[in-house]
């Protein structure tokens, strides 16, 4: 078996790998394929393929170790807590890897020993991840050596001409053909937004979107900044530089569009040190560009459609209405009142808030103010709903409220307006209105009211994770308001994962990108059904009762109960 290992290279005389008598001659790679320009440690190059099948590239150099380096040089010794070849995994598990593939599989770095003794310091130098088990692999044999797929995309590690181990910090996994970050370091983040190669508008979205939850702005903002200033230093050829600050400037011009909330205290160090971002080096490359953002910074922005329901003024109250009794009021008419009372502050529901949920046990400044406002909402009309049945002393005045409110319940979800119908539905099922055996007794004699309390029932079963209800969301044409509380506990699934990842031993821990992904992905589930607002005008006595409702507290409820149908 092999114990130790090496893959190195010497990028001012082009030499070769050593390779173990495993590699055919027409397997072997130049090592200008890992040129890396300037002194960019951090680049993460193009890697060749090799099919591993039938190349291992390993050489023995017995089994004496040492933890001394020598010229930049090094062996990497055995053990068991990297594994990068698996001889006895499956025949589905081999294929052919790029050599970044590879050095994601190792846990550790490995120990050191010399491996020649009068050989010249490379500039960089590729250190290779530690071989667990060799138990099928001899050498000179051209026998199939399988490796174990990696888990979650490349890491690499670079040694730098001072003998520093230096970090690429950044984790990929493939999607559909394409690269996907799936966690990184801030600076391995902002490479990733301006690669010259591709441009992600997705994840840099993402990353403007989310990056609140990690790091302060005038933090985002100097990577930004050094990354701009940089281009020159870490590409081979001017297009590329001009590409890198082309990605920046569009980055911040995006970051300034889409989230102006980050820039609206005017005179702060944050908007400063933009300004001066953008005089003293945008401009000179991206005038137009830069002229934008300076006009967005000043607050010149377009003019956008608010969405504010209050009630309107004019209108006539029916002759037979009372504005203080609920049960006058046309069912249909309140029922859309109600959903134009819900939408006013779905509306204003943003995207970070939905982040905010996730992530406010790890920064208490983060808020949801109108997430905070549609659940106090919820309640009061859930409150709401149980007070207005145990206010009566007489069964038939509470049968009577119960069955409107069931009908009303019924209403809001033929207008798709999902939240009110559980708001009221909660509150025909709080334990002060639950209860009352007599008033419910009634109800049953009521074919058609306790079909629909039935229907009502069935829709919020929480079966199968409420599928039902799901499946109902799903097929329904907008305008729809959804149910909040089922979003918010996919946001508390989603915030049990880990907020960030250690791998190796990093004194830095990495973002985690794949959970602010899948936050994401629901945050869109959610606040797709605003594009589409309900257009109804709003009633003028209806919305000042439903915005005058008084929350009874839990105690008083209970002993109104007790008082309308004592134990």
């Amino acid at each position: 078996s092999v114990s130790n290992f090496v893959l190195y290279l010497d990028l001012q005389s082009s030499f070769q790998f050593f390779y173990s008598g495993l590699l055919d001659e027409e397997q072997k790679y130049d090592s200008e394929f890992y040129k890396y320009y300037s002194d960019d440690i951090g680049a993460v190059p193009e890697m060749p393929e090799l099919d591993l099948r039938k190349s291992v590239l390993i050489s023995s150099v017995g089994n004496d170790s040492h933890s001394n380096t020598f010229d930049g040089m090094y062996c990497g010794e055995s053990g068991d807590s990297g594994k990068l070849f698996d001889a006895a995994s499956n025949d589905s598990d081999s294929g052919s890897y790029t050599l970044d593939n590879i050095a994601s599989l190792g846990v550790s770095p490995p120990s050191f020993t010399p491996l020649f003794s009068n050989f010249r310091k490379p500039h960089k130098v590729f250190q290779s991840r530690s071989v667990s088990r060799f138990s099928t692999l001899k050498i000179g044999l051209k026998q199939s050596a399988r490796v174990r797929r990696p888990l979650s995309g490349k890491r690499m590690n670079f040694i730098s001409n001072e003998g520093k181990r230096i970090s690429t910090q950044i984790l990929c996994r493939d999607v559909d053909g394409s690269r996907a970050v799936t966690a990184a370091s801030l600076e391995e983040i902002v490479k990733e937004c301006s690669d010259c190669n591709r441009n992600d508008y997705n994840f840099t979205n993402l990353i403007l979107l989310s990056y609140f939850t990690f790091a302060e702005p005038t933090t985002l903002l100097r990577a930004m900044q050094s990354r701009f200033v940089s281009a020159d230093d870490v590409t081979d050829t001017p297009e590329d530089a001009h590409l890198i600050r082309l990605r920046i400037a569009n980055m911040l011009n995006l970051w300034i569009k889409n989230y102006e909330e980050d820039f609206k205290k005017k005179g702060t160090v944050f908007v400063e040190q933009v300004h001066l971002f953008i005089n003293r080096h945008i401009i000179q490359y991206f005038e137009q560009i830069a002229n934008s953002m300076i006009s967005l910074l000043a607050g010149k922005r377009r003019l956008t459609r608010a969405f504010s329901f209050m009630p309107g003024f004019g209108e006539d109250i029916p002759n037979k209405v009372d504005p203080q009794n609920f049960l006058t009021f046309d069912i249909k008419l309140f029922a859309s009142q109600l959903t134009l009372f819900t939408q006013d502050v779905f509306q204003s529901i943003k995207e970070r808030e939905c982040f905010a949920e996730v992530f406010r046990k790890n920064n208490e400044n983060v808020v949801s103010p109108n997430i905070s406002l549609m659940v106090e909402q919820f309640n009061i009309i859930s409150n709401w709903a149980a007070a207005q049945i145990v206010k009566y002393d007489k069964i038939s005045d509470r049968y009577k409220a119960m069955k409107y409110l069931i009908k009303l319940a019924h209403h809001c979800r033929e207008i798709h307006n999902y939240d009110t119908t559980l708001a009221i539905t909660a509150g025909l099922h709080c334990v002060a209105v639950y209860r009352l055996k007599f008033t419910w007794a009634k109800l049953e004699k009521d074919g058609g009211a306790l079909l629909k309390y039935k229907e009502l029932e069935r829709l919020f079963d929480t079966e199968n994770n409420h599928q039902y209800y799901r499946d109902k969301l799903l097929k329904s044409p907008p305008p729809a308001i959804p149910y909040l509380g089922l979003f918010l506990k996919e946001f508390t699934m989603v915030g049990l994962n880990k907020n960030e990842i250690r791998l190796y031993n990093d004194e830095v821990p990495l973002i985690n990108i794949e959970k602010r992904r899948k936050v994401e992905h629901v945050t869109t589930e959610l606040l797709k059904w605003k594009t589409s607002p309900y257009e109804i005008e709003a009633i003028r006595y209806m919305q000042a009762y439903i915005r005058n409702i008084e929350v009874l507290p839990e105690k008083e409820l209970w002993s109104k109960s007790l008082a309308s149908e004592p134990r």
